[in-house]
């Protein structure tokens, strides 16, 4: 961190700013109480889970997401180097990720995330971190999205959930 070559963009993820707010006591902003009690909530679930199998969980569930959407008809955006946090998925041009988007919002209730710039009609992000990362969760979303989809016009191979169990049971 000292030895940084170039400035950090942000003054919150600069943690050259905490350097001495911990002798002092204090932090150089007004934290909020929600996102004390939040981390607090979350780093219970991690120690009481276990920090190994909360990694090995999170990798489940992105190889099931990422194979199911393939196995799906869909298109992965990246071959490599992903994240275990979240997919990246082409949505077929013909429909398009702002319109599936608005779609699973008006008619389901469910907001999906889609790009910036040039990718923001390209890629939806299916996001499995946390509490996202649990079976019921992505058996819930998977299946708005398959039906999103299907009303859009797209004719998966199969049921899109089913193929996540599937996978995921594989893996276990």
């Amino acid at each position: 961190m000292d030895n940084r070559k170039t400035p950090i963009a942000s003054f919150y993820a600069n943690l050259q700013v905490f350097k001495g707010y911990a002798e002092k006591e204090y932090l150089p902003y007004t934290t909020s109480a929600g996102d004390v009690a939040a981390l607090d909530a979350a780093l219970d679930n991690i120690l009481e889970e276990g920090i190994e199998t909360v990694f090995a969980r999170h990798d489940r569930i992105a190889s099931a997401v990422r194979g199911s959407a393939q196995a799906y008809g869909l298109e992965l955006f990246l071959d490599s180097d992903r994240s275990n946090t979240v997919t990246a998925i082409r949505i077929p041009e013909e429909i398009g990720a702002l319109r599936l988007q608005d779609h699973l919002s008006e008619n389901y209730n469910l907001l999906v995330a889609t790009s910036l710039a040039q990718y923001a009609d390209v890629i939806l992000r299916i996001g499995h971190m946390g509490e996202n990362a649990f079976i019921d969760k992505l058996i819930y979303v998977l299946s708005i999205i398959d039906n999103g989809l299907r009303d859009l016009g797209f004719a998966g191979n199969g049921d899109l959930a089913q193929l996540f169990i599937d996978i995921y049971k594989e893996n276990i």
